[in-house]
């Protein structure tokens, strides 16, 4: 198969075209809005102050970042951009768990590092070891939300108040994983799909995650940054 073929991994993408999958394209703006958002509370941290290490700085753009890839993936509809909107995601999902270990226990850097390449391989390793339409494609995202149950109760055991920001982050990808598993086999009774309802609901868990990545209200850190 050529990177520049087409594909038609949605219910809602019945035709081929730029607009074949219009809510798929349009919902990205959640991810647009959750960047933004981002911005706006890194600057204000920074008018009254407050330092934001360059790996929580790089968050929101990466948030950006994926939703100038979900929305080439889903006008497109190629196999190129296709792995790009992947990769983009993998690579938040890396620096966010680089960003977790950093700066919430005190591993140091090198084994943050360490725990970011884990958790890249344990996704690209899933995605390959099991059959492409396992789940309709949801397998590759399981290891986030292993990563997220792993982090919520950790905090929990330690008391920390980003406890709740995660634990409510893993309630939403879960609803969100659901449907996104859940959009070809609903296709008979809902042309439209599921799928932009996965884009709306990850957008609003990266909006989350981040915050509570910025906010570092962990029980070890180098600061508490408070909202």
């Amino acid at each position: 198969m050529a990177w520049s073929d087409p594909v038609a991994l949605y219910c809602e993408r019945l035709v081929p075209g730029l607009w074949g999958e219009p809510l798929n394209a349009l919902s990205n703006i959640a991810f647009v809005a959750a960047g933004v958002a981002l911005l706006r509370m890194h600057s204000g941290l920074r008018t009254r102050g407050e330092h934001i290490p360059a790996d929580i700085g790089a968050l929101p753009w990466l948030v950006l970042a994926v939703a100038g890839c979900s929305f080439l993936f889903h006008t497109l509809a190629t196999r190129w951009a296709g792995w790009l909107d992947s990769l983009s995601i993998l690579l938040y999902c890396a620096l966010a768990v680089y960003t977790f270990v950093a700066h919430a226990t005190s591993a140091g850097r090198v084994p943050a590092a360490l725990a970011a390449l884990m958790f890249a391989a344990a996704s690209i390793g899933t995605s390959r070891l099991l059959p492409p339409d396992t789940l309709n494609g949801s397998a590759a995202y399981l290891p986030n939300l292993l990563t997220l149950l792993a982090v919520s109760t950790y905090l929990r055991m330690q008391q920390a108040p980003a406890w709740h920001g995660f634990a409510l982050a893993t309630v939403v990808f879960t609803v969100a994983l659901m449907l996104r598993t859940l959009d070809r086999a609903w296709c008979s009774t809902l042309p439209i799909g599921t799928h932009f309802l996965w884009h709306l609901l990850t957008g609003v868990l990266l909006w989350l995650v981040s915050k509570e990545l910025t906010l570092r209200r962990f029980p070890r850190h180098e600061m508490n940054v408070r909202a």
